[in-house]
């Protein structure tokens, strides 16, 4: 987190219901791998993050502002990129079942 994020992060935190729960705060990179190779789903943006995410094979449905998911998304098989205009929460809940979805 940067000061950017820090800003951002006052501004939203008024408007939660609940508290969020920091888990991932502070970590080196290696660290993050680790908590990314344990998730079942990884929800991001586009950021190294989302491409680690993806290059480790865990389930990704990445969400794209300004920047083109065309060029810049990340590659693999359990990778869904949703545009900031299209997406939804019910969207981004769907594919994210779909991803994860075992059968």
């Amino acid at each position: 987190q940067g000061e950017a994020d820090e800003h951002a992060v006052r501004e939203l935190l008024p408007l939660m219901e609940d508290e969020p729960v920091l888990v991932a705060k502070d970590l080196n990179l290696l660290q993050v791998a680790g908590l990314i190779s344990r998730s079942q789903l990884v929800i991001g943006n586009d950021s190294g993050i989302s491409h680690l995410a993806a290059s480790l094979g865990v389930p990704l449905v990445c969400l794209f502002g300004p920047t083109a998911p065309q060029v810049w998304r990340p590659l693999g098989d359990a990778v869904r990129v949703l545009t900031f205009a299209e997406a939804t929460p019910e969207l981004v809940y769907q594919e994210g079942t779909r991803l994860t979805r075992t059968e």
